[in-house]
């Protein structure tokens, strides 16, 4: 007989996935659609908010449909991508579509908040590199662009929080979706009002911030009958995607990091306080609230990753599981091939997005499984560069876990741990973010007695993957020439930019 169900709702850049397990943490089914994403001219892209929430629906009726009985599911909550929202009137009707996270048409605006507040005070509250991504810069483009719309704005919703409110009509959001906006003061967990003066952002619009795992209220009758659920089923605030996954990972004290493999690579450590901005902002690292209180996190990353191997493999014209055993079949090396990972600018502990990748030491030797090596070699060498970072930061004292599609490469695997000279823990799951949520949802019923106890409960490891120390000598050395790398090819690069600049105007 069943005990109970709690459920964790992931709306993602690409995919919205529902998840169901126990409340033993045990897994018991996860539905994936794809999300209603709309790209348009100029690098613009949408969601339509309607088509978000019958997506939403339509992921949770897969998930609940083919339970043994669906009216033991007990609690749901919801995490999602972080700085998109929704723009709604006062009864939640929206407004204009939801501008997706890494959408970058409010760079203006961007510049024009940097001209009445300099970056450090910025940074100082809200511990947020400048980007033109981020919340504030996307109400103040909606302000600028849009007036009918701003004037009538009264409900800003991140998209977790507007399927929150879908499901029970209330508004809120958590300090760690709050964190991604850069109008919220990661110190002392409130909106940054000197920040909303600065940017004429009303605070009125903004929701209220409670804890992460928050009750939020009951599904509402029409839909507890749509979803085919039962209406006492509580709905929770959940939070970040990434950060909810380092709930799922169990990556919550001081010195444990957690590695997120994807198309972009997420590299994110645990710590008490937020650590001296000094530090930090020149390494390009974001902090920000935990969904577990009382802890902050640390965050940088690798912009293109598991797009990198996905990259080599296109070129390659080869499956990519092929190419990668192709590749485990070259010398450790790749015969003195080397790649810098830098296809889409570095994002940390380098702060620089006019960086670009490189091949280094190619001979006619060399073909697509030394091409492919050397990727998979680099993007290790990258992430220990980020790792050794984050460590000079919050020091060396914990675990470090791994998860995401990369995790599903042993070979990529064997390499990061040889590089990084330490084990990696593979989570059981790689969907993490979702599980965060479902935690999280049992935090609110009382299922679970704290975060801690979340985490004790549905925190699962499926493989420990140990350095080899032959692996490791010889990685060692590749790391050491890595680190080199950007300085030496910098000047070339921007040689090269300024060419092709050059060679843009006259085309045209």
């Amino acid at each position: 007989m069943v005990d109970a169900y709690l459920i964790g709702l992931d709306l993602g850049t690409t995919n919205a996935k529902a998840l169901v397990c126990d409340t033993a943490g045990q897994i018991i089914r996860v539905a994936s659609r794809r999300m209603p994403l709309r790209e348009l001219d100029g690098g613009w892209a949408e969601y339509d908010p309607g088509k978000v929430w019958e997506t939403a629906a339509a992921v949770l009726r897969d998930a609940v449909g083919n339970l043994p009985d669906a009216r033991a599911v007990r609690a749901i909550a919801v995490t999602s991508m972080g700085e998109a929202g929704v723009p709604c009137a006062e009864d939640g009707t929206p407004l204009y579509p939801a501008i997706a996270w890494f959408d970058t048409r409010s760079a203006p605006q961007a510049q024009a908040l940097l001209a009445r507040m300099s970056a450090r005070a910025l940074y100082e509250i809200t511990g947020v590199p400048s980007q033109p991504i981020h919340t504030v810069h996307k109400l103040a483009w909606l302000h600028d662009n849009e007036p009918d719309v701003f004037r009538r704005l009264r409900r800003w919703y991140f998209i977790a929080d507007y399927a929150v409110w879908r499901l029970c009509g209330a508004w809120g959001t958590d300090p760690s979706l709050a964190s991604r906006s850069r109008m919220f003061d990661i110190r002392r967990r409130r909106w940054a009002l000197e920040i909303l003066d600065a940017a004429q952002i009303p605070a009125r619009i903004l929701p209220p911030v409670v804890p992460s795992g928050s009750p939020a209220g009951r599904l509402l009758p029409d839909v507890a009958r749509d979803l085919g659920m039962p209406p006492d089923v509580l709905v929770a605030v959940g939070g970040h995607d990434h950060i909810c996954a380092a709930l799922a990972s169990g990556v919550a004290e001081p010195g444990d990091i957690l590695d997120s493999i994807g198309t972009a690579e997420a590299l994110l450590a645990a710590a008490e306080t937020p650590p001296p901005a000094d530090v930090t902002l020149a390494a390009g690292f974001a902090v920000g609230c935990h969904v577990v209180a009382d802890r902050f996190y640390v965050l940088g990353g690798i912009v293109m990753s598991g797009g990198a191997v996905e990259w080599i493999a296109r070129l390659a014209g080869t499956p990519l599981p092929d190419l990668v055993d192709q590749a485990s079949q070259i010398s450790p090396g790749a015969d003195g091939l080397c790649f810098l990972a830098h296809l889409r600018g570095s994002l940390s502990p380098v702060v620089d997005p006019l960086a670009a990748g490189a091949f280094l030491g190619l001979r006619d030797v060399h073909g697509p499984a030394h091409l492919a090596r050397a990727v998979l070699e680099g993007l290790a060498c990258e992430a220990k560069v980020n790792v050794d970072a984050l460590e000079g930061v919050v020091g060396r004292a914990g675990v470090m876990r791994v998860t995401g599609g990369g995790a599903r490469l042993p070979m990529w695997l064997g390499i990061k741990a040889a590089v990084l000279d330490r084990p990696l823990e593979v989570l059981a799951t790689a969907e993490c973010a979702a599980l965060g949520a479902a935690l999280l949802a049992g935090m609110a019923r009382g299922v679970f007695a704290d975060a801690a106890d979340a985490m004790r409960t549905g925190v699962r490891i499926g493989t420990r993957v140990d350095p080899d120390p032959a692996l490791a000598r010889v990685m060692a050395n590749r790391a050491r020439i890595y680190r080199d790398l950007y300085a030496t090819v910098r000047p070339i690069h921007r040689r090269l930019r300024a060419g092709a600049a050059r060679g843009a105007r006259m085309e045209g």
